[in-house]
Protein backbone atom coordinates (compact mmCIF):
# COMPACT_ATOMS: atom_id res chain seq x y z
CA UNK A 1 0.00 0.00 0.00
CA UNK A 2 1.54 3.06 -0.76
CA UNK A 3 -0.95 5.81 0.29
CA UNK A 4 0.97 6.75 3.70
CA UNK A 5 -2.17 8.12 5.44
CA UNK A 6 -4.61 5.35 4.38
CA UNK A 7 -1.23 2.71 5.16
CA UNK A 8 -1.21 4.61 8.76
CA UNK A 9 -5.14 4.38 9.27
CA UNK A 10 -4.91 0.60 8.22
CA UNK A 11 -2.29 -0.48 10.38
CA UNK A 12 -3.90 1.37 13.37
CA UNK A 13 -7.09 -0.24 13.04
CA UNK A 14 -5.58 -4.09 12.92
CA UNK A 15 -3.73 -3.16 16.01
CA UNK A 16 -7.05 -2.18 17.60
CA UNK A 17 -8.82 -5.07 16.53
CA UNK A 18 -5.97 -7.57 17.50
CA UNK A 19 -5.25 -5.56 20.54
CA UNK A 20 -1.43 -5.36 19.45
CA UNK A 21 0.99 -2.15 20.61
CA UNK A 22 1.14 0.17 17.65
CA UNK A 23 4.97 -0.77 17.49
CA UNK A 24 4.54 -4.57 17.49
CA UNK A 25 1.95 -4.46 14.66
CA UNK A 26 4.87 -3.17 12.52
CA UNK A 27 7.43 -5.44 13.43
CA UNK A 28 4.54 -8.58 12.85
CA UNK A 29 3.18 -7.02 9.75
CA UNK A 30 7.17 -6.91 8.49
CA UNK A 31 5.93 -2.99 8.12
CA UNK A 32 9.47 -0.43 7.31
CA UNK A 33 9.68 1.82 9.98
CA UNK A 34 7.58 4.51 9.73
CA UNK A 35 9.33 8.12 9.69
CA UNK A 36 10.73 9.68 12.26
CA UNK A 37 11.53 13.58 12.76
CA UNK A 38 14.67 13.84 13.67
CA UNK A 39 13.79 17.49 16.05
CA UNK A 40 10.57 18.87 17.25
CA UNK A 41 8.45 21.52 15.67
CA UNK A 42 9.40 24.94 16.45
CA UNK A 43 7.48 26.12 19.57
CA UNK A 44 3.90 28.14 18.22
CA UNK A 45 4.75 31.60 18.90
CA UNK A 46 1.87 33.35 20.50
CA UNK A 47 1.42 36.62 20.34
CA UNK A 48 1.73 38.96 22.85
CA UNK A 49 -0.64 41.81 23.53
CA UNK A 50 0.58 45.37 24.91
CA UNK A 51 0.30 45.58 28.52
CA UNK A 52 -1.67 49.20 28.83
CA UNK A 53 -4.69 50.40 30.35
CA UNK A 54 -5.16 51.93 26.77
CA UNK A 55 -5.03 48.20 25.19
CA UNK A 56 -7.60 46.70 27.65
CA UNK A 57 -9.77 49.53 27.01
CA UNK A 58 -9.12 48.89 22.94
CA UNK A 59 -9.92 45.39 22.69
CA UNK A 60 -12.89 45.77 25.24
CA UNK A 61 -14.53 48.26 23.17
CA UNK A 62 -14.36 46.05 20.12
CA UNK A 63 -15.63 43.40 21.90
CA UNK A 64 -18.53 45.76 23.24
CA UNK A 65 -19.32 48.93 20.60
CA UNK A 66 -21.43 50.64 23.31
CA UNK A 67 -18.81 51.12 25.64
CA UNK A 68 -17.21 53.59 23.03
CA UNK A 69 -19.19 56.49 23.87
CA UNK A 70 -17.16 56.25 27.63
CA UNK A 71 -13.94 57.38 25.90
CA UNK A 72 -12.37 59.90 26.87
CA UNK A 73 -9.52 61.70 25.39
CA UNK A 74 -7.69 63.68 28.48
CA UNK A 75 -6.89 60.71 30.52
CA UNK A 76 -5.42 58.90 26.91
CA UNK A 77 -1.63 58.61 26.42
CA UNK A 78 -1.96 60.55 23.18
CA UNK A 79 1.52 58.92 21.74
CA UNK A 80 0.52 55.52 22.42
CA UNK A 81 -1.10 53.94 19.33
CA UNK A 82 -3.89 52.35 21.02
CA UNK A 83 -5.07 55.88 22.33
CA UNK A 84 -5.21 56.63 18.41
CA UNK A 85 -6.87 53.52 17.50
CA UNK A 86 -9.41 54.46 20.18
CA UNK A 87 -10.11 57.70 19.05
CA UNK A 88 -10.59 56.62 15.74
CA UNK A 89 -13.22 54.60 16.58
CA UNK A 90 -15.11 57.16 18.90
CA UNK A 91 -14.76 59.44 15.94
CA UNK A 92 -16.48 56.55 13.47
CA UNK A 93 -18.99 55.69 15.84
CA UNK A 94 -20.74 59.20 16.05
CA UNK A 95 -20.82 59.10 12.72
CA UNK A 96 -23.42 56.40 12.91
CA UNK A 97 -27.21 57.18 13.46
CA UNK A 98 -27.55 53.55 14.91
CA UNK A 99 -25.57 51.57 17.12
CA UNK A 100 -22.93 50.45 15.31
CA UNK A 101 -21.64 46.70 14.42
CA UNK A 102 -18.29 45.63 14.36
CA UNK A 103 -18.35 44.85 10.62
CA UNK A 104 -19.61 48.24 9.76
CA UNK A 105 -16.72 49.71 12.19
CA UNK A 106 -14.39 47.72 10.29
CA UNK A 107 -15.48 48.72 6.68
CA UNK A 108 -15.07 52.83 7.93
CA UNK A 109 -12.07 52.66 8.79
CA UNK A 110 -10.41 50.83 6.19
CA UNK A 111 -7.54 52.31 5.22
CA UNK A 112 -7.23 54.61 8.53
CA UNK A 113 -3.32 54.27 10.04
CA UNK A 114 -5.12 52.18 13.58
CA UNK A 115 -6.74 49.40 11.26
CA UNK A 116 -3.80 47.16 11.88
CA UNK A 117 -3.97 48.04 15.63
CA UNK A 118 -7.51 47.59 15.59
CA UNK A 119 -7.30 44.27 13.42
CA UNK A 120 -4.69 43.06 16.23
CA UNK A 121 -6.99 44.07 19.24
CA UNK A 122 -10.18 42.21 17.87
CA UNK A 123 -8.23 39.20 17.57
CA UNK A 124 -7.06 39.07 20.65
CA UNK A 125 -10.22 39.39 22.26
CA UNK A 126 -11.65 36.79 20.06
CA UNK A 127 -9.09 34.37 21.59
CA UNK A 128 -9.72 34.73 25.09
CA UNK A 129 -13.47 34.67 24.30
CA UNK A 130 -14.34 38.28 25.97
CA UNK A 131 -18.51 38.36 26.76
CA UNK A 132 -20.02 41.94 26.49
CA UNK A 133 -20.25 42.00 30.71
CA UNK A 134 -16.31 40.93 31.07
CA UNK A 135 -15.47 43.37 28.03
CA UNK A 136 -17.25 45.87 30.63
CA UNK A 137 -15.53 45.05 33.45
CA UNK A 138 -12.03 45.24 31.83
CA UNK A 139 -13.27 48.78 30.66
CA UNK A 140 -13.44 49.92 34.13
CA UNK A 141 -10.28 48.60 35.34
CA UNK A 142 -8.68 49.91 32.78
CA UNK A 143 -10.32 53.13 33.50
CA UNK A 144 -9.57 53.05 37.22
CA UNK A 145 -5.56 52.57 36.40
CA UNK A 146 -6.14 55.28 33.57
CA UNK A 147 -7.04 57.80 36.36
CA UNK A 148 -4.48 56.45 39.25
CA UNK A 149 -2.07 57.22 36.49
CA UNK A 150 -3.49 60.49 35.85
CA UNK A 151 -3.37 61.60 39.58
CA UNK A 152 -0.01 59.75 40.36
CA UNK A 153 1.78 61.65 37.55
CA UNK A 154 -0.20 65.14 39.40
CA UNK A 155 0.99 64.70 42.85
CA UNK A 156 4.31 64.42 41.40
CA UNK A 157 3.97 67.43 39.34
CA UNK A 158 2.93 69.36 42.43
CA UNK A 159 5.68 67.85 44.58
CA UNK A 160 8.33 68.61 41.97
CA UNK A 161 7.22 72.41 41.96
CA UNK A 162 7.70 72.56 45.43
CA UNK A 163 5.13 72.51 48.58
CA UNK A 164 6.10 76.23 49.44
CA UNK A 165 3.16 77.50 50.78
CA UNK A 166 0.21 75.98 53.37
CA UNK A 167 -2.18 75.88 50.56
CA UNK A 168 -0.09 74.34 48.18
CA UNK A 169 0.70 71.15 51.21
CA UNK A 170 -3.00 71.22 52.10
CA UNK A 171 -4.07 70.73 48.68
CA UNK A 172 -1.33 68.05 48.09
CA UNK A 173 -2.39 66.17 51.22
CA UNK A 174 -6.26 65.63 49.82
CA UNK A 175 -4.97 64.87 46.83
CA UNK A 176 -2.63 62.05 47.99
CA UNK A 177 -5.53 60.87 49.88
CA UNK A 178 -7.88 60.35 47.13
CA UNK A 179 -5.17 58.45 45.55
CA UNK A 180 -4.47 56.59 48.36
CA UNK A 181 -8.27 55.92 48.03
CA UNK A 182 -8.56 55.15 45.10
CA UNK A 183 -5.72 52.74 44.92
CA UNK A 184 -7.02 50.76 47.73
CA UNK A 185 -4.60 51.71 50.30
CA UNK A 186 -7.05 53.61 52.58
CA UNK A 187 -10.82 52.79 53.16
CA UNK A 188 -12.87 55.80 51.76
CA UNK A 189 -15.03 57.57 54.19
Amino acid sequence: MTAPALRLQLVNEIAQLARVAEGEIDRLLELPGRTRYARPAPPRLRYTAPDSPEWSLLYSVLCNLSLVEHIDPAVLAPERAESKALLAIRDACRDFEEDPTLGVLLDRLQGHPALEILLRAHRYGEEIRFSAQEAEAEFGEALVKLDLARRKKELDEMRAGGLNSREQQLAWQEKNLAYKRLQGALPSH
